[in-house]
């Protein structure tokens, strides 16, 4: 025998549509169980999005403090930056369930004044600025990228532009946040049962999502540059495996589609998408930054044979700075190939070195050796 049966109810009766009659500022209402459970289902999953947010974000911190061989540089502190406004912002949010602000009996009854302390109003504004302040520090560190990626003397004016127009995005994106955030805690300060509502909280989350497209169209066009870049060198090439890690994780695709579809669906207005955004975002600028940073698209060949660094900027991999290195395991200058080449040079340093690979002459080399050269190292007058 069901419940039903024993209880005398009718087959068509729906315990969630059940009416609760309690007394709230505006007189004695009435909600369903179904009103109740759907409250306590956006506070769960808010907190379980802040939870893996608030996690992944500090693991990050750590993994790239341990990682990072150069702590000094202003992409190593962006990066930084932006996972600790994150782990801030979230850790307050917890503070903001669990207060009284968030409680079910003061947002269905409205009794605002006698059931939020001044403790809960001071979780709620710093909840919302460190937000506020996540998305300043993020926009900052992708026109930093942007500024990087298009760095050069060859691409001052497309370089210039480029970084104006995501300037321009980012300001827009920043002092409109700026407005709600502290338009949102003036009112709420002033009245904690008033609701903050204007058009410019439409606005903001279209100017956020712009900004972060914009970022991932660069980063997916340097990845085409690149995949030219190193076709036209002979280097080795990307397979589709590792074109797609490099999309999913270095080109801020994921986060993009994220925002068109958090703001295009209504029934997840509720859901703190923007939050899984931003932490997905600041999550992948580090890997992000490498590549914004990567010189996939320099005019500099390098290959197996052949390896060249202007005087000042040598590494461990060579002799000397300003030199051209044959390393052991390569074939010796006679079995040089000129019409596998795929590089011409564009500069003085680098047409002596191609002559050198041309050239007629056994300077340097013993013909008895079987084509290795094992120590030889070729001086080149680089440009200063």
């Amino acid at each position: 025998m069901s419940d039903y049966e024993y209880l005398g109810l009718s087959e068509d009766f729906d315990p969630k549509l059940q009416l609760l009659n309690y007394t709230s500022v505006a007189g004695d209402m009435y909600i369903t169980f179904d009103d109740v459970d759907w409250y306590f289902h956006i506070l769960i999953k808010n907190a379980i999005i802040h939870g893996v947010r608030l996690g992944a974000c500090g693991i990050a911190m750590v993994i790239l403090w341990i990682v990072s061989k150069n702590r000094k540089t202003p992409v190593f502190f962006l990066n930084q930056l932006c996972l600790l406004m994150a782990v801030i912002n979230s850790g307050l949010y917890y503070g903001y369930l669990l207060g009284g602000y968030a409680a079910p009996s003061t947002q269905f009854t409205g009794f605002m004044h006698e059931l939020v302390s001044q403790n809960d109003l001071n979780v709620y504004a710093g909840t919302t600025l460190f937000n506020c302040f996540t998305m300043i520090c993020i926009e900052i560190s992708m026109v930093f990228q942007v500024k990087t990626i298009f760095q050069g003397p060859d691409t001052k004016w497309l370089s210039r532009a480029v970084v104006g127009l995501s300037l321009i995005i980012a300001l827009a994106t920043i002092g409109l946040t700026l407005y709600n955030s502290v338009k949102a805690v003036i009112v709420t300060f002033d009245d904690p049962s008033a609701e903050y509502a204007s058009k410019a909280l439409n606005v903001y989350p279209i100017l956020f999502a712009s900004s972060v497209n914009f970022m991932s169209v660069l980063l997916i066009t340097k990845l085409i540059m690149a995949v030219r870049a190193r076709r036209y060198l002979g280097l080795k090439q990307f397979d589709g495996f590792h074109i797609l890690l490099i999309m999913s994780t270095q080109t801020l695709i994921i986060p993009s589609i994220l925002l068109i579809v958090s703001y295009a669906v209504n029934a997840l207005e509720r859901i703190s998408f923007v939050s899984i955004c931003t932490a997905l975002v600041a999550l992948s600028l580090p890997l992000s930054s490498m590549w914004a940073t990567s010189a996939n698209d320099a005019k500099t060949p390098t290959s197996k044979g052949y390896i060249y660094t202007p005087s000042g900027r040598g590494t461990s991999y060579f002799s000397e700075p300003g030199t051209a290195t044959l390393r052991v395991d390569v074939p010796s200058k006679h079995e040089f190939d000129p019409e596998k080449s795929l590089y011409t040079p564009s500069t003085a340093a680098e047409e002596e070195a191609r002559k050198y690979w041309m050239a007629d002459d056994e300077d340097g080399v013993d013909a008895d050796d079987g084509g290795v050269l094992g120590i030889t190292t070729h001086q080149i007058n680089a440009p200063q």
